[in-house]
């Protein structure tokens, strides 16, 4: 037995571009629970439900899924949402490092500016650019 992944959304994308009278039961269902209330609005409902074919087409694909192939798009589903997950928390950690690096880098420049340092010795002690440094200072009155 082979099983495809499919990304959700690239699905919903291409069932909903695709032209209803080239539809399969699967691609009734896929439009029907994402798309709903837009279709509903737009009036393409009732153009579906026309489908009566479809919809018994429907029916009968949704009876033969078996448990096992349930059990194994369950777990592919969830699969794919702990990866984003994790994904999101590298990157907002990656976020959070790069900011309080940041944050040191400016507290510096306000402690050695306040102790009169030259601005040669703040960057070579923080590694901003002299540039950077005086910009912060004439930005930043309140924080110097």
């Amino acid at each position: 037995m082979q099983f495809i992944y499919v990304a959700l959304n690239e699905l919903i994308d291409y069932t909903i571009k695709k032209d209803i009278s080239d539809y399969t039961a699967k691609d009734f269902w896929i439009r029907f629970l994402s798309n709903y209330e837009q279709d509903k609005q737009s009036g393409m409902l009732e153009k579906l439900c026309a489908l009566e074919e479809g919809l018994k087409m429907a029916e009968t694909t949704l009876c033969r899924v078996t448990e096992e192939e349930r059990r194994i798009a369950w777990e592919l589903s969830e699969q794919n949402y702990r990866e984003i997950l994790a994904a999101e928390r590298e990157e907002g950690e990656a976020l959070g490092f790069e900011k309080g690096a940041y944050r040191n880098k400016l507290e510096t420049v306000k402690n050695m500016t306040a102790m009169h340092f030259p601005i040669a010795a703040i960057s070579g002690a923080t590694g901003l650019s002299e540039a950077e440094i005086k910009n912060l200072q004439s930005e930043s009155k309140a924080l110097f």
